[in-house]
């Protein structure tokens, strides 16, 4: 099989063969590369001299991209030449015009005269100098701005943009996945954490991300810092419901029940149905002795989840304590 072959590329006329055959013919509007059956049908036969085979044309493009990279190589030694010269144009202007008391102290009469007499002139001296670098650059930046647009470079640097984009893009998708099952599927959060962190590097503002490590740092006990993540969450989206959720069942469980409830009810001002919130509430008001509103919270958490085991659980334990203040 040929390279070509080997490569995939189809011809672009439906039903024809893969591409064997490359026209370098400067005037030709046919398409560049074709096949067998092109041929047949009489495209490029009026230059057939000027066709060349795939091996050639992939020789033909290697020898392209050498002679491009000797052509950078080139351009990058002379950007490297006026770096250098600015470079001392800058030292040398630094040390001409610095006058501390110490070097003034070190001149004769005659040298002080001298001294003085380039520095009125400074003004004059450094207006021509100016001008003269600023039309150079000017010329310059137009010149290779022109470049970039005949050589359409925007075009491939924006195209390559995207591609890098869209590659960073599916790789936070295959991370963030994979964090969320581990933390909502496998209940592995040490491990969710370290797959969100690295999903965080491609986007440090996701929030869905930065609430999943809020959580799973709540879930292995390290309270402080899940609230110092789930507050970077809302300082992104401040009407996250399950960021708010979190910050609060944290706080309770720092036993800070009133500052907990007041995120609690910001939650639930935005999705009043949001049953683990609820449920948050109710746990605070159960550690605040307020039994009977904290019934109520699992009664209302549990009719929009019937399936909320920790609810269920909670108000079986606020019940028995019902029971017993009113025995």
């Amino acid at each position: 099989m040929n390279q070509i072959k080997e490569l995939q590329i189809k011809c672009s006329i439906e039903e024809h063969d893969y591409v064997e055959l490359a026209c370098f013919n400067q005037q030709c509007k046919a398409n560049r590369v074709y096949c067998h059956q092109c041929l047949r049908n009489g495209d490029h036969i009026a230059h057939i001299k000027d066709q060349k085979n795939i091996k050639e044309l992939i020789e033909f493009f290697n020898k392209v991209e050498q002679e491009n990279e000797d052509l950078i190589q080139k351009l990058s030694l002379m950007l490297g030449e006026i770096i250098e010269l600015f470079t001392q144009l800058n030292q040398g202007l630094q040390q001409k015009y610095k006058f501390s008391k110490k070097r003034l102290q070190k001149l004769n009469a005659k040298q002080l005269n001298q001294v003085l007499d380039q520095v009125l002139k400074y003004d004059e001296i450094t207006k021509v100098l100016f001008e003269d670098i600023q039309k150079s650059s000017d010329d310059m930046i137009i010149q290779l701005k022109g470049n970039i647009k005949d050589l359409k470079l925007e075009e491939a640097n924006s195209h390559q943009q995207n591609k890098q984009e869209q590659e960073k893009l599916e790789k936070f998708q295959q991370l963030y996945q994979k964090g969320y099952k581990l933390y909502y599927d496998d209940n592995k959060y040490e491990e969710a954490i370290k797959v969100i962190d690295a999903a965080l590097l491609i986007d440090p503002n996701h929030v869905d991300s930065l609430f999943i490590k809020a959580d799973s740092l709540k879930m292995v006990q390290d309270y402080r810092e899940a609230i110092k993540w789930a507050e970077k969450a809302l300082s992104i989206n401040s009407n996250h419901v399950n960021s708010l959720s979190s910050k609060g069942d944290s706080l309770r469980i720092l036993g800070k029940y009133n500052e907990a409830l007041m995120i609690l009810e910001k939650a639930l001002n935005i999705n009043q149905n949001h049953d683990i919130s609820l449920a948050r509430k109710g746990a605070c008001l159960q550690s605040l002795s307020k039994f009977q509103q904290a019934f109520i919270c699992y009664i209302r958490a549990l009719q929009i989840n019937p399936d909320n085991q920790w609810a269920k659980n909670k108000q079986a334990e606020c019940k028995k304590q019902l029971n017993l203040k009113y025995k």
